[in-house]
């Protein structure tokens, strides 16, 4: 699961039920990330957006389900990437360690709101990516990937410098998917 959020200098994600601001480029990121995935959100967020999102599967988090696209256990979506945690912030509070990565829209506004996101939650997250940046509605921004890359570095540990620990069929699995890696940037890793 991937949490996915937007947030004003000050933590704010919302007021009075809605965004209090207008940035086209984030909801237009928003829109691509999440178009043919599942989107799980809280009942005030759903709400607040008053139906499914068009082209996405969207599930309600509740603690008492009453239609078929709502649930009040996230276990059968936890190990899937293909699936966003969308809010709200109480969401974000309790389900943020399930996430394995959380795209994040920082926005620099100081707005007032009544809804936070506690920006606390990203420290577990050692790697970041800038995914990419500028100027919308007036409205600098950053988007940026959260991750972990610990279990990467291991097996790659692993596979170079104790390669007779691996099973040859699986030693060459990895060692196929380490050549996908290759391209990665790793002065994005945190060493």
């Amino acid at each position: 699961m991937i949490g996915i959020v937007a947030f004003a200098n000050n933590g704010v994600i919302g007021k009075n039920n809605s965004l209090p601001w207008r940035c086209l480029d984030d909801l237009k990121h928003f829109k691509s990330t999440t178009l043919g995935k599942t989107i799980i959100m809280g009942r005030t967020t759903y709400n607040s957006i008053g139906k499914p999102l068009p082209g996405r599967n969207t599930v309600i988090l509740t603690k008492t389900p009453r239609e078929e696209n709502e649930i009040n256990d996230l276990s059968k979506y936890l190990e899937d990437d293909s699936v966003y945690l969308c809010g709200g912030s109480s969401l974000y509070s309790q389900f943020s360690h399930l996430c394995s990565e959380f795209i994040v829209t920082h926005l620099d506004i100081d707005v007032d709101g009544d809804s936070f996101f506690d920006r606390f939650l990203l420290d577990k997250y050692k790697n970041k990516t800038l995914l990419s940046s500028g100027v919308s509605n007036d409205i600098s921004y950053r988007i940026i990937r959260y991750y972990f890359i610990g279990a990467l570095l291991a097996l790659f540990f692993i596979l170079r410098y104790f390669p007779e620990f691996v099973p040859g069929h699986i030693s060459s699995l990895a060692l196929q998917f380490l050549e996908l890696l290759e391209p990665l940037q790793w002065q994005d890793l945190e060493l």
